[in-house]
């Protein structure tokens, strides 16, 4: 079992701030993305070896938060204690002497205190652009912290000289928490946890899978069964409604009238709840179906893995799993096997972009398709040469037929872009393998343990920390 205190991947964001820190100038850097994401981290590791100082805003009224940041900062500086830091501005104007101050989850003073952010506007403009300061704003509020520095009204718009917004981490540098378990095993662990390296931090790899859900997850008193409730209500005002449309859209409720109708919420009120989920809190995303234009072919999915098996499995069941009764959850989900199958899919779409770094296939666009009931899991088209792959992705026990290959032929034929044009290919993902060797140069089969192949090549580098 590998150490969970393990920095993972993020390299081009720490070789940047790493730049940032050494530079003989002032940076004010932007830092921000969902909660649990890996943002402090990320910059507690990227500035190992420089002298800075931490300042963690919570929701403490300005005047305790004054005295506790002047008195965290005269001590790490080794000032006299007869200094006397009587307002925000003064504090501010001390920062130079510290080299890297990091403010983490700084969108809490525009919430506090507006004004405060404005002094340090003022102050960044007269003295702290002139110095050698590298101040560094982190935010868990993505869409506040956006209007803080990078909307055009923003107060600090045009003097942010980095940004960087910190996502989920991909299945291939997941794999990396889980060094003794079987790929399958792998592809449940993200399937559930998604790529929040947090969550994966809790789970404990010697307990296998079903195990680690039961205790980590399903457990009334374990730490990520009330997660998501906790975020939503931490972050939005109506956390109820926001519930109920996540859980419209974890059902496959994906087009505005079904999530309008599942979650009981006028249409006319929908849209603005929508913004805030797909904006500020990057829960959700609107997809288009490939080569297409037009409402009808776009729809709203979750972006999280971990927020999809919340609502799928913890929110209908709450009354059951209060009761202790976790078996029989489990029982219902019946090794929540359609929830793996989609995040299967995803990973899927993250190996075809490794066989197109590989140049074992080659493409400029790939993404989901649709035409009523027929639906196609991805499809990957080169504009230079016309071709398009076909993709179907099978999370099943037994090894795929070739009748798979062709109702993926049959259904290819509805596929409008350069058609009677372009070249077609297949390409068959199957956990279990196939029943049969294809011969045919334009059908290409994977495995699971294919694909394990090509995941260990692209192994993320691995970092202990602290």
């Amino acid at each position: 079992m590998i150490n969970k205190n393990i920095f993972i991947n993020r390299e081009d964001e720490v070789k940047a701030l790493r730049e940032i820190f050494g530079s003989g100038k002032a940076e004010l850097v932007l830092i921000y993305g969902r909660r649990r994401i890996g943002k402090t981290t990320l910059v507690l590791y990227a500035s190992k070896g420089f002298d800075k100082i931490y300042l963690y805003v919570d929701y403490a009224n300005p005047s305790i938060l004054l005295k506790r940041f002047s008195r965290t900062l005269l001590k790490s500086l080794d000032l006299p204690e007869g200094i006397i830091v009587e307002d925000f501005e003064t504090l501010f104007k001390l920062f130079p002497k510290a080299g890297i101050v990091v403010l983490d989850e700084f969108q809490r003073l525009q919430e506090v205190d507006p004004s405060i952010v404005t002094t340090l506007q003022k102050v960044w403009d007269l003295e702290l652009s002139r110095s050698r300061v590298k101040l560094v704003i982190v935010g868990s509020s993505v869409g506040l912290m956006e209007r803080i520095g990078l909307s055009p009204s923003a107060p600090l718009f045009g003097r942010v000289t980095r940004v960087i917004e910190l996502k989920e981490l991909y299945y291939r540098d997941i794999r990396a928490f889980y060094p003794g378990s079987s790929e399958e095993e792998r592809v449940g662990y993200y399937a559930v946890l998604g790529g929040v390296p947090a969550y994966h931090q809790i789970f404990d790899e010697k307990l296998g899978f079903i195990e680690n859900i039961k205790r980590n997850i399903l457990d009334k008193t374990s730490p990520l069964y009330s997660e998501v409730e906790r975020l939503l209500r931490e972050e939005t005002r109506d956390p109820a409604t926001y519930m109920s449309i996540l859980a419209a859209i974890s059902h496959g409720k994906n087009t505005f009238s079904e999530i309008a109708d599942y979650a009981s919420i006028e249409k006319s009120s929908l849209s603005k709840y929508l913004q805030v989920l797909r904006n500020n809190l990057r829960l959700i995303k609107v997809i288009q179906a490939l080569e297409t234009t037009g409402k009808r072919f776009r729809r709203y999915i979750i972006t999280s893995n971990f927020f999809r098996f919340w609502f799928r499995y913890i929110y209908p069941y709450g009354s059951l799993l209060e009761e202790g009764e976790v078996d029989k959850v489990l029982e219902i989900a019946n090794g929540f096997k359609p929830h793996i199958s989609e995040a299967f899919e995803y990973i899927c779409r993250e190996h075809m972009y490794l066989l197109n770094k590989e140049k074992m296939v080659g493409f400029t666009k790939i993404g989901k398709w649709w035409l009523k009931d027929i639906e196609i899991d991805w499809i990957a088209i080169d504009e230079k040469s016309s071709t398009a792959y076909f993709v179907e992705c099978k999370w099943t026990n037994k090894p795929i037929g070739r009748e798979v290959l062709n109702r993926l032929i049959k259904k290819s034929e509805y596929f409008p872009w350069r058609k009677n044009r372009r070249k077609d290919k297949y390409i068959l993902y199957s956990k279990s393998g196939f029943t049969w060797s294809e011969e045919d140069g334009d059908v290409i089969q994977i495995s699971l343990k294919d694909m394990e192949k090509l995941f260990d090549k692209y192994m993320p580098l691995i970092r202990e920390y602290p």
